[in-house]
């Protein structure tokens, strides 16, 4: 690899028998298989991102991919221009990201009845100003003993000097990314609590500064999902393989998150908006979280 750490799902695993299963029932929003476990919450507080294999059902994963697939093979679709002052687009296929297929990935998936776990029932909704981003990573002009300069770490909105610009980050893969290097979803665990602390104390300017440590490249399988906290160092992974990585990009709004943006009550903790976790704090000892740096 490029000196990355990978983390990994087993594609035979119980869990993603479960969620699978779970998934083709994606109207069962208040069965207790849906319920996520309190070592799975305490995993999110604690790393900041939170891994669930095959939530998405395939279906519905087919229906975006085509959609996609038919968008870049049309003239320009491969290479459209960024919308005015939409900063979570990539180039490719503007056209359709307020399609039904894309928005169906969340809206016809358990990913609300989850996302409430998080929030609160009814506490959390989809940002109505920006619509999904598809992401996709090409394979690079690059090789794997001459990987060139690779992106560094960022935090959605900081660079702006916005705190907080959404309350959720959700990832859904539509691809398959079972090794490292093929474009994986690079994050830096436990940065969210380091770097929040760093911004309460000396703005959004200071973030950029601390060198962190080798991301994890996240790898997964068509209909995973990964739930990032907003505050999460990430970046993109290189992409040596011979496939476009697909992946698509929700982000969530907490209900409260305007009034705590505006009191500036949004940065009294990591976890303000996250309510129905605040039971598990005690024990996590927040405090305590730091990412590895490398300084």
């Amino acid at each position: 690899g490029v000196g990355l750490e990978s983390r990994r799902f087993a594609a035979s695993s119980p869990g993603r028998a479960v969620w699978a299963s779970v998934a083709m029932a994606a109207d069962a929003c208040g069965a207790p298989a849906l319920k996520l476990s309190e070592q799975q919450l305490t995993r999110f507080l604690r790393e900041g991102y939170l891994q669930l294999p095959g939530v998405v059902p395939q279906d519905l994963v087919d229906a975006a991919l085509r959609t996609i697939n038919i968008c870049l093979c049309k003239p320009g679709g491969a290479g459209e221009p960024k919308p005015s002052g939409d900063v979570y687009a990539d180039q490719f296929c503007q056209a359709i990201r307020t399609e039904t297929s894309i928005s169906d990935l969340y809206n016809r998936s358990p990913l609300p009845c989850i996302v409430d776990e998080l929030f609160g029932e009814g506490n959390a909704r989809l940002d109505e100003a920006i619509p999904p981003q598809i992401a996709l990573r090409p394979p690079d002009a690059c090789t794997a003993t001459d990987p060139g300069v690779q992106p560094g770490w960022h935090v959605d909105g900081l660079r702006r000097g916005l705190y907080y610009p959404f309350s959720l980050l959700v990832g859904v893969a539509l691809s398959s990314q079972p090794e490292e290097n093929v474009g994986n979803f690079c994050v830096h665990p436990q940065s969210h609590v380091f770097l929040h602390s760093l911004v309460k104390e000396h703005g959004p300017s200071a973030v950029g500064g601390p060198q962190l440590a080798p991301a994890a490249q996240l790898l997964a399988e068509p209909g995973d999902v990964t739930l990032v906290h907003p505050m999460l160092a990430h970046r993109g992974g290189v992409n040596l393989g011979s496939h476009i990585r697909y992946q698509v990009y929700f982000r969530i709004h907490s209900q409260q998150r305007e009034q705590l943006v505006a009191s500036d009550g949004i940065m009294q903790h990591p976890f303000v908006e996250f309510s129905p976790l605040h039971w598990l704090l005690p024990a996590l000892d927040v405090g305590a979280l730091q990412p590895n740096q490398s300084v």
